[in-house]
């Protein structure tokens, strides 16, 4: 059964990007560093796709695939090393080249380059672009492109927007959900898609040392106000064994205290670099000051890399977070 659901007047792609796929036979698909959902299931969803129009596909993820993504279709055909040519490189779910890798350069290795992404603060690189920042996932872009190139949404490619929409949306509960994507997942679920099965493997899956990273994020916690925020270093990681990826969801444990309405989680990398997440639950813009940091994002999920020491990048962080809530409430 195909999947049918009315488009977006925004989600319109460019017949220039429908055109390069139809024209070229190989595809290299790639996305940011520590994947999360949306970068995993929209690549894994467009690969299906490719795959259906007799195109070949190479998935490189620098990090890999995170274990609770692992059972996804296509997803055992993910690469960690970059190697071979190709007609076309899509990037998806990405602001730029360098959050691909910081160590290889996707020009040497394609043609052409076409950006697939619905961040507002994405940047001009790429040949193309087909940029949609009222999709709430890469997914819902995936799956316009899926239509505008007449190819069936199967239940491999389903799944994998499934969970791209999922994740990206917090289950359904982040600003970002719409009606259309609400349409789109009953779409997607009518193709024999389980939900609680998925929603299991995603959020009730995890180990020990993961409970007690959780356990040390809410230990770490405090409160100011309107305002929350919890920082892990690099030795707590390695005390526990996890990498940056067992952070997934950490930061909804600080968003989800009653009467905040920004939250942070600073997350040290064993290279010194410092994470910084924003999460906002009210109409305050935490993208405002995450690209005031030299980040990017959406207006209600932000973020930003910084070489600065952790305390540093604290002080400063709260410091901005404090005056722009302090100036009469929220900002659009």
């Amino acid at each position: 059964m195909k999947v049918n659901v009315k488009m977006r007047k925004s989600e319109a792609v460019p017949d220039e990007i429908t055109d390069i796929i139809n024209s070229n036979r190989s595809f290299l698909l790639t996305s940011h560093r520590n994947p999360d959902g949306d970068a995993v299931g929209s690549i894994l969803a467009m690969a299906d796709i490719l795959k259906k129009m007799k195109k070949e596909t190479y998935i490189f993820l620098e990090d890999g695939v995170p274990e609770i993504y692992r059972f996804l279709p296509h997803a055992d055909e993910v690469n960690t090393i970059l190697e071979g040519n190709f007609n076309v490189t899509l990037v998806m779910d990405c602001e730029n080249e360098k959050r691909v890798s910081e160590r290889i350069d996707l020009r040497r290795h394609a043609r052409m380059l076409i950006n697939i992404d619905h961040h507002p603060t994405t940047g001009s690189f790429g040949d193309y672009r087909y940029i949609d920042p009222g999709a709430a996932a890469v997914g819902e872009q995936v799956y316009a492109l899926a239509r505008a190139l007449d190819v069936a949404v199967g239940r491999d490619a389903a799944e994998c927007i499934y969970v791209s929409i999922l994740t990206d949306t917090g289950s359904f509960k982040y600003s970002n959900t719409t009606a259309h994507t609400h349409r789109l997942a009953a779409g997607l679920i009518e193709q024999g898609l389980q939900p609680a099965d998925i929603a299991s493997r995603i959020y009730e899956r995890r180990s020990i040392d993961q409970l007690r990273l959780q356990a040390a994020v809410i230990e770490d916690m405090t409160v100011d106000g309107r305002l929350a925020w919890s920082a892990i270093s690099s030795d707590m990681l390695e005390a526990l064994g996890l990498a940056e990826a067992d952070f997934d969801g950490a930061i909804d444990i600080v968003r989800s205290v009653d009467g905040v309405e920004v939250a942070v989680l600073f997350t040290q990398r064993p290279d010194g670099k410092v994470k910084t997440s924003l999460r906002s639950k009210s109409k305050f813009s935490v993208l405002d000051a995450a690209r005031e940091l030299g980040g990017g994002g959406h207006k209600a999920a932000a973020g930003f890399l910084t070489t600065d020491p952790m305390p540093v990048v604290v002080e400063k962080t709260i410091r901005l977070l404090r005056e722009r809530l302090g100036q009469g409430g929220v900002h659009e």
